[in-house]
């Protein structure tokens, strides 16, 4: 059942005395006969059935919402202590991210590499859940001293199978990840549609993150352009998530002092395609990355990691 879908209208085979339907069931009211600043807490209240509505689906979701936190929550959310990532505090302190791009068994490019296969991905993320790793995003580095073992996953460009496969995948281990999404790309269908963008986004388990519009190399760029790219990117997704964008991913890591004093105008991070672990204290327009390859065991992921 959707979270947002399923408690907004009541239905009306309950208000009449019938069971409530199965979930996926419902019978909503038609939204011709619901004025548009009706309050749908009193449009429920209005019918006969609502104790057993509330008992039957209300509920329900809560307890869901309260399960899901509570697993999802990787530190004790109360002892959260703002310490920013650029903290004098903070310095010193190593955040491996990672860098992947698509998940599949049979490539569909000659770039092999870029394709992790589904048990590979498997695997590590069961390896990070079994070894204490915090999987954080972007948004999480304002609090980063309240975590001991900080680990970003991020997903370049925002490949259709980031949805099919990675999403379920981050579910079942709880774990967290940032896709880098070029914008203009929702419209094709081996990309991440905006339905799906969303959904990921209002789960908690994926930060939608901008890799600029066209994914152009913006070192060779004018500077209307290249304001174009970064801005507009910006826009669009947080048009499709109604979450605010506050990272960058370099389409094919080039940059240059122009292009990160320009980014640096809209983002407060960005992330490269220099190898190795990001350290409080570094460039936070220039933060480094782990590549991830299709074919990587298991003991060669821990020790990069590590």
């Amino acid at each position: 059942m959707s979270l947002q879908a399923a408690p907004l209208y009541a239905s009306y085979a309950a208000a009449a005395g019938e069971p409530p339907a199965p979930i996926g069931r419902l019978k909503y009211a038609s939204p011709e006969t619901v004025k548009p600043n009706t309050d749908i807490i009193l449009l429920i209240k209005r019918l006969p059935a609502y104790e057993q509505f509330f008992e039957h689906y209300m509920q329900p979701v809560t307890q869901s919402l309260r399960a899901m936190l509570g697993a999802f929550a990787q530190v004790d959310m109360a002892k959260l202590v703002k310490t920013p990532v650029d903290s004098p505090e903070m310095k010193g302190k190593k955040i491996p991210i990672l860098m992947y791009h698509a998940i599949a068994d049979k490539p569909w490019t000659s770039n092999t590499n870029l394709f992790v296969r589904p048990a590979e991905m498997e695997a590590q993320l069961k390896y990070l859940s079994e070894n204490g790793y915090q999987t954080i995003t972007f948004e999480d580095l304002d609090y980063i001293g309240s975590y001991t073992k900080p680990i970003i996953l991020t997903f370049d460009d925002g490949y259709r199978d980031n949805y099919d496969v990675l999403f379920p995948l981050l579910k079942k281990y709880n774990q967290k990840a940032t896709i880098f999404m070029i914008s203009n790309a929702v419209w094709d269908r081996e990309f991440c549609s905006a339905e799906e963008l969303k959904e990921m986004a209002n789960s908690g388990y994926v930060s939608i993150q901008s890799h600029t519009v066209n994914h152009y190399n913006l070192t060779s760029l004018k500077n209307d352009t290249l304001q174009y790219e970064l801005t507009e990117s910006i826009t669009a997704i947080e048009d499709i998530t109604g979450k605010p964008v506050i990272a960058l991913c370099y389409p094919i890591g080039h940059n240059n002092a122009a292009v990160r004093a320009a980014a640096a105008e809209h983002y407060r991070y960005a992330t490269t395609m220099n190898s190795g672990k990001f350290t409080c204290g570094e460039d936070l327009m220039s933060m480094k990355r782990i590549y991830i390859s299709r074919g990587m065991s298991v003991s060669s992921f821990a020790a990069k990691i590590s």
